[in-house]
């Protein structure tokens, strides 16, 4: 965490989620507060005596482009693919139940940064086997690509 204006910086790190700035010169500032994988905060506060200021950080997300790929790299059509948060089961993106449709691709919104696991559904692709394990996809940028290779029966 930073606190600053034109005469004062005041700097701060934390393992555990809370920081403490002493010294502080009552005024006006900016403070702005960075973590890896969320998106930064800067905002403006004053300060009079001693305060507390509370910072409601949102994970980033980002956008994972799904492909359902044959042998020969063509195309396969209805995979459904579904993404689970390695670390909170409950946290699940996935395609529609038409999964990647006519064109063999999907794309999937707003995944919050993350390990997820990945499961492929092939009922409604008919004649293709799932390999028996995909490995775990990290989201750690804003766009993410996703090819699945699959075996033609």
């Amino acid at each position: 965490m930073q606190l600053s204006n034109n005469e004062n910086t005041y700097n701060g790190t934390t393992t555990n989620g809370s920081v403490t700035l002493s010294n502080v010169v009552d005024g006006s500032y900016t403070y702005t507060v960075t973590k890896t994988n969320y998106d930064t905060v800067t905002k403006s506060v004053t300060i009079s005596g001693d305060e507390t200021i509370n910072v409601t950080m949102q994970i980033k997300t980002g956008t994972v482009s799904i492909s359902v790929l044959d042998g020969t790299n063509s195309g396969v059509a209805n995979a459904v693919i579904t993404l689970t948060d390695t670390n909170n089961s409950s946290n699940k993106f996935a395609t529609s139940n038409s999964g990647t449709g006519s064109s063999s691709g999907a794309t999937i919104s707003s995944v919050k940064y993350g390990t997820y696991k990945v499961t492929l559904d092939l009922t409604n692709a008919t004649g293709y086997t799932a390999p028996t394990s995909i490995d775990n996809l990290v989201v750690d940028s804003s766009a993410e690509t996703l090819n699945i290779k699959v075996t033609k029966n």
